[in-house]
């Protein structure tokens, strides 16, 4: 149900997707103290950030034209519900309220609240970022005008601007959660008519597809969820099984474990001693590479995990000797509760 009383249909996928958090708390990252756009935070690989920065452009381009095509958009929730990649955002309290906007949130916005459009210079501009500090009140908002130009500004007063913004975002919260929308590009090409009877065919199979792949991978992360949970409980089941014969097994790691770190800690200290005389003059070059050498490699093959050895007799019963060590130090927390 929009705001006006109306009320489209929903596209549900057969999962539910994820939920944004929009709840507002304490910023602990200190990006939002900068009255500058927070950047957005890079993804591993980098062809996501491309593709942010890509759909960013077309909804900054398209922007009055979505405006002015508010009732189109507010008549289908693919359109509604799709996301736009602009993440706002306050100083102390972060990205709280402004997570996930989508392109009804934002044309409603436009529409409901005077203060979202800017007039500078007899020229009228759509606020499309929201930054500053909610106690002051400074603030440098993105506009954007008919031409896609964009600019900072200070938009004011700030209380309402971002007050009113986050209302109608998380509004909309649980529907952008549980039914399934357009990318921001598949809006512009729908609206401005780009597409043929076959592209228009084709881009109907795609969300058809979309939706399937985020049925199946549900799916997988339950199985998988099911799967770690089954071996669990077989691993758990066969070292009780076997306990008193396993422990001997645990208990041999943690002395060497033990000798390990001592050893460890004489190397450190030789490796000292060998660098303290080097400096003093006390050994030259050839002797103190050629000394410092084997500490050096035997340190190396010290700091190699014992866990991921690999022990016959586990390997036989379908154990690792990580599972022995899960297992005992469980163990050992219960008893000590």
């Amino acid at each position: 149900m929009l705001r006006d009383g109306s009320v489209i249909e929903g596209y549900t996928p057969q999962q539910i997707l994820e939920e944004a958090d929009n709840t507002m708390s304490l910023d602990t990252t200190g990006v939002y103290f900068s009255l500058r756009k927070p950047p957005i935070k890079r993804p591993e690989e980098k062809r996501v950030q491309t593709r942010r920065n890509e759909a960013e452009m077309i909804f900054l381009k398209n922007a009055w034209y979505f405006y002015e095509h508010y009732q189109e958009i507010c008549a289908d929730s693919r359109k509604f519900l799709a996301r736009v990649p602009v993440q706002s955002g306050l100083a102390y309290t972060g990205t709280g309220g402004f997570r996930n906007p989508t392109l009804g949130v934002y044309v409603e916005w436009w529409h409901s609240f005077k203060k979202a459009i800017v007039e500078l210079d007899g020229d009228k501009w759509l606020v499309w970022h929201i930054a500053g500090s909610p106690l002051s009140g400074m603030n440098k908002c993105g506009l954007v005008n008919a031409e896609g130009k964009v600019q900072c500004h200070s938009v004011n007063p700030f209380p309402t601007v971002w007050h009113s913004f986050v209302e109608i975002n998380t509004r909309y919260d649980e529907c952008k959660a549980k039914y399934m929308a357009f990318t921001i590009e598949e809006v512009a090409a729908l609206m401005h008519g780009d597409l043929d009877e076959t592209s228009r065919s084709f881009l109907g199979a795609c969300f058809g597809l979309r939706s399937q792949v985020a049925s199946l991978s549900d799916d997988l992360k339950r199985m998988t969820a099911q799967a770690a949970q089954l071996r669990y409980d077989l691993v758990t089941t066969k070292i009780k099984y076997n306990e008193r014969e396993l422990y001997q097994i645990y208990d041999k790691y943690l002395s060497e474990k033990d000798l390990r770190k001592v050893r460890r800690d004489q190397l450190l200290e030789s490796r000292l001693d060998l660098r303290k005389r080097f400096k003093g003059g006390h050994c030259g070059q050839i002797e103190y590479q050629r000394t410092l050498y084997p500490i050096s490699k035997e340190l190396k093959a010290l700091a190699e995990p014992l866990e991921d050895r690999e022990v016959p007799k586990l390997k036989s019963m379908g154990l690792t000797l990580r599972d022995v060590i899960n297992y005992f130090e469980q163990e050992n927390q219960n008893n000590n509760k």
